[in-house]
Order: structure tokens, then sequence, then C-alpha cells
């Protein structure tokens, strides 16, 4: 059973928070950040979010289902996994009831970057604590760091910090710590994502020197999610 209502339009973010038991507690959250939470997606993987999908904002109560442990930081990966997949399909079910979408999905060309070693190989150092130890990732404005991530993780952050996808091609598996900072550009927009061209040198050199990594730009094949459909969700 979920609760969605109409939230405030001045609400200053939206925070997501899983509840005991794969539950979910959302506010302040547009139609198109719900669904790209709800597929995984970055924002260029998306097309058709317009007008109200963008400006509305939702407060969504979800109790859990799931079974197993119900406090987060006694799952081990698996377990933790399991919860990730099963919150976001009941998310998917929830935004195709409340809110009548239909979506369909399509390979696009897009401009991506390879993420590859440097000469030298890489620089994170690897984090070896036992199965289901915490992990955690900040981004900001020159700013990345991440504790025990994945290189799955990491290339996903790496792709919201450039603007564009970034697919890993170098071979290493395991988790990692790393602190990456850059040089930020001359004032961007508060709060906007830069395109990829706009990223300055600094950063590529960064990740170069600071991780042992390289960003290769070239065309690649993206999977987009398109909205073909959505309505403003049905009463509780």
């Amino acid at each position: 059973m979920a609760s969605v209502k109409l939230g405030d339009p001045m609400s200053p973010g939206t925070s997501f928070s899983l509840q005991p038991g794969g539950g979910i507690n959302i506010d302040g959250a547009s139609l198109k950040s719900l669904i790209l939470y709800a597929y995984d997606l970055r924002e260029f993987q998306l097309s058709g979010a317009m007008g109200w999908m963008n400006s509305e904002r939702y407060t969504i109560r979800a109790k859990g289902v799931m079974s197993g442990p119900s406090n987060f930081s006694r799952m081990n990966d698996q377990q933790q996994k399991a919860m990730f997949t099963l919150v976001r399909k009941r998310l998917q079910a929830l935004l195709e009831e409340r809110f009548q979408l239909a979506a369909h999905r399509q390979a696009k060309e897009l401009p991506v970057y390879g993420l590859v070693l440097a000469k030298g190989g890489s620089k994170l150092e690897p984090n070896l604590s036992p199965d289901g130890s915490t992990r955690s990732m900040t981004t900001g404005r020159a700013m990345f760091k991440a504790t025990r991530a994945s290189m799955d993780a990491i290339t996903q952050a790496l792709a919201g910090i450039v603007g564009r996808p970034v697919q890993d091609e170098t071979g290493l598996t395991g988790y990692f710590d790393l602190k990456l900072e850059w040089t930020p550009d001359p004032a961007p927009g508060a709060g906007s994502e830069r395109p990829a061209e706009t990223v300055g040198p600094t950063l590529f050199t960064e990740i170069q020197e600071q991780l042992g990594l390289r960003l290769v730009a070239r065309k690649g094949n993206v999977d987009v999610l398109v909205i073909d459909r959505a309505e403003r969700p049905s009463e509780n």
C-alpha cells in the first residue's frame, strides 16, 4: 500500500529514504526524478519529461514487504542489492498504476566516455572490508569521494559529473575508496548539470593523476527510456 500526495512546490530539495522491510519515503520529488530513481537512469537517458512532470512535487509513503533483515546495515551485499532491486520494481509499478506511466526503451547513439586504465595503472585504493560493510558516495562542485564503491558505482557518478555516459573498460573488480578533487570551471549555474563540452581539462587531468584512470571520448549505444504517456496521479 502506498500513499501519493501533491507536495510543497517550494520544497528546497528531494529526498529518498529507505525504510525497514524495503519501504521508501520520498519527499519533494517530481515525476521526472521518480522515473530516474525507479529505472536507475541519468538525465541523458530519459526522453519526454516535460511541463508538470518537472515542476510538480510529490510526497510518497510506501510500506515495506520484503522478508529478511529489516535493518539495512545488517544486510550483506547480495541482500542490499536485492532490496534496491525490489524497491525500484515497486516504484515502477506505482508509477504505472498511479501516474498511468507508459514508456519504452530504445538504444540511441550518443557521445560517451570510455573509462580506461592510465599509463602506470590504477591508483584506486582497494577496500577489503567484510561483506555488507558500509558504502558511501558524495559528489559536489569539484569534488567526488567514495568509500567501498564498485566500478559500476564509480562510472555512474562520473557520468553525472561529466554529463554523458561513462562505460567501464578498466577490467577492475571489487570495491575501492577514492577522493577526487579538481579546479572548478568559473561560476557554473547554481544547481545546473554542466554539459561535457564545458568541463575543463583540469578534471580529466586530475582523474588521470589522482585515480590512474583516463576518460576517452567516443560514440556509443546508450539505453534510453522514452515516455509515451503520463498523467497526474490518482487520488489515494
